[in-house]
């Protein structure tokens, strides 16, 4: 059942981190671009990381999540105490983990992605006004 969740959740992430990647190589981005897409991309293991194990939620009171997007811990408030529900097996945790350390690193990558298409608009603007229409 984790595996309906989690791997769509991962398909996302990685379509944003390749496409930003292949945007930039198809826009001819300049040696800023890609030292700027390295920064994110080390910056966005950090905040996947710490999404995936220090990030925790109340959706009420009685329950405690952590991690995001993919839950690591659900914890139930039991006379008082936090108790723990049963873990993920290894290999569905092990691809939790994975899945939210590459959702931060999509999530900081995002606003590069969304720049270089601005920036491949802006250039197919500029080819249009300099071609003199075609009669």
């Amino acid at each position: 059942m984790g595996l309906l969740f989690i791997l769509p959740v991962t398909a996302i992430a990685i379509a944003v981190i390749v496409g930003t990647f292949r945007r930039l190589r198809l826009v001819g981005a300049g040696r800023r671009w890609w030292i700027l897409f390295g920064l994110l991309c080390a910056a966005g293991l950090g905040v996947g990381y710490w999404f995936g194990s220090h990030f925790a939620y109340q959706p009420n009171a009685a329950t405690k999540i952590l991690g995001m997007p993919i839950p690591n811990t659900i914890s139930r408030m039991q006379d008082g105490k936090w108790a723990d529900s049963p873990s993920l097996p290894d290999v569905l945790s092990w691809l939790a983990n994975l899945t939210n350390v590459l959702s931060g690193v999509a999530l900081v990558l995002l606003p590069l992605g969304v720049a270089s298409v601005c920036i491949e608009l802006r250039d197919d603007i500029r080819v249009r006004r300099e071609q003199p229409p075609s009669t």
